[in-house]
């Protein structure tokens, strides 16, 4: 009775490895990915959600980032948060923890961290003025390579 593996077997069980190890190694690289394009699609729609609300309500409104946190804003003032529809609590979101660890957010809308809509939807910084023509000063930056941007006359919202 012989013992022990032929030439036959033990490739084919290294190659078995090999494609196991290649595939669970390409399952867990895009992870951080996907975080970013729900993230970045979050916020997209968190500021077209705001545009909404201010021509719904004829007043200004607009959301404000601190950090890897941002609030929906109504009435004018950054620190009136807008209720969200869906909890019925404050609009308050915090990237880089639950859904969104790891995704990080870093913003620019004319050197402000604010960008705000008045009541015909037109956005402006947080100072009031209109959005800078150059696209790197109006927009969200998400994980480092996503981009929220919002359009300097009309203020449409896109993921670049």
């Amino acid at each position: 009775m012989k013992r022990g593996f032929t030439l036959i077997e033990a490739v084919m069980v290294i190659a078995i490895l090999g494609i196991l190890a290649y595939v669970s190694a390409v399952s867990f690289t895009p992870a951080l990915s996907y975080k970013k394009a729900a993230a970045a699609a979050k916020i997209r729609s968190d500021i077209q959600y705001a545009q909404s609300l201010a021509m719904m309500t004829r007043q200004t409104c607009g959301v404000t980032f601190s950090g890897n946190t941002y609030t929906v804003f109504e009435n004018s003032s950054t620190s009136d948060p807008a209720v969200d529809p869906v909890t019925q609590q404050d609009y308050t979101v915090t990237m880089n923890s639950g859904d969104y660890a790891g995704v990080t957010i870093s913003t620019n809308f004319g050197g402000t961290s604010v960008i705000q809509f008045d009541r015909e939807g037109t956005p402006t910084d947080g100072s009031g003025s209109a959005l800078p023509s150059a696209e790197s000063s109006r927009r969200v930056t998400v994980g480092g390579d996503v981009y929220v941007v919002v359009a300097q006359n009309t203020g449409r919202v896109s993921v670049q």
